[in-house]
């Protein structure tokens, strides 16, 4: 009855094992974690565990040989993930913005798009993005207010948030002009240098189309309660 029971319980745990690496993967093939996350990394390391524990009671030379390997990796790629993320710092107005426009991206990832823009205050007047015209930048409104207008007529305000976040990557015209209508401060990262990211890094560039498009949401849900 105990070997009975025994057999079961290490059943289990390589089900539970296998579980891991199917759960991983699917979450990495529908974007919702990346691969070179700590997530995907602990999800691979949790499962090579239990795998190598579910053949203790049936011994497989190959397959513990296998799973060990896999797990030593794991290892080795958490213990990088653990190095990158020593010694990142973030400012407090970094901080908040990374927060709120760039949850789902790592945060090495955070500082190479911080690192390769700019915080501009700009006067009331300026001009963010003109009509027609091809969207060379990123803006994350923190502070200040815009209003956009399509063929003169005023269609919304902008108190937050990012502003060219449609057309940046694709470097398509703007479809509105945004105007600043107070003194604002914002963030602005340049079309050409993000593209360039993303080109590089294809887990950055995934996770940025996410946060871009969520963003979008969030607008279009804001102007039709406006309405």
């Amino acid at each position: 009855m105990d070997a009975d029971v025994s057999s079961i319980a290490f059943l289990i745990i390589g089900y539970l094992g296998l579980l891991s690496f199917v759960v991983g993967y699917a979450l990495l093939q529908f974007s919702i974690i990346t691969g070179s996350g700590a997530a995907y990394v602990l999800l691979n390391l949790l499962a090579a565990l239990l795998l190598m524990l579910s053949h203790v009671h049936s011994f497989n030379a190959t397959a513990l040989i296998t799973q060990s390997i896999w797990g030593v990796l794991s290892l080795v790629g958490l213990g990088r993930i653990l190095i990158q993320h020593r010694g990142l710092h973030f400012s407090p107005e970094e901080t908040a913005l990374r927060e709120a426009y760039f949850s789902t991206l790592s945060l090495p990832a955070v500082r190479r798009v911080f690192d390769a823009g700019v915080w501009n205050d700009f006067a009331a007047d300026a001009v963010l993005l003109q009509e027609g015209a091809p969207v060379d930048q990123l803006f994350a409104l923190v502070k200040g207010g815009a209003e956009a207008r399509v063929g003169g007529v005023r269609v919304g305000d902008i108190d937050h948030g990012l502003i060219g976040e449609i057309n940046v990557l694709s470097g398509q015209d703007a479809s509105a002009t945004v105007q600043v209508s107070e003194p604002s401060r914002a963030f602005v990262i340049s079309g050409p240098v993000l593209r360039n990211l993303v080109q590089n890094d294809s887990d950055l560039e995934l996770a940025l189309q996410k946060e871009l498009h969520r963003e979008t949401g969030r607008k279009l849900v804001a102007l039709n309660f406006s309405k």
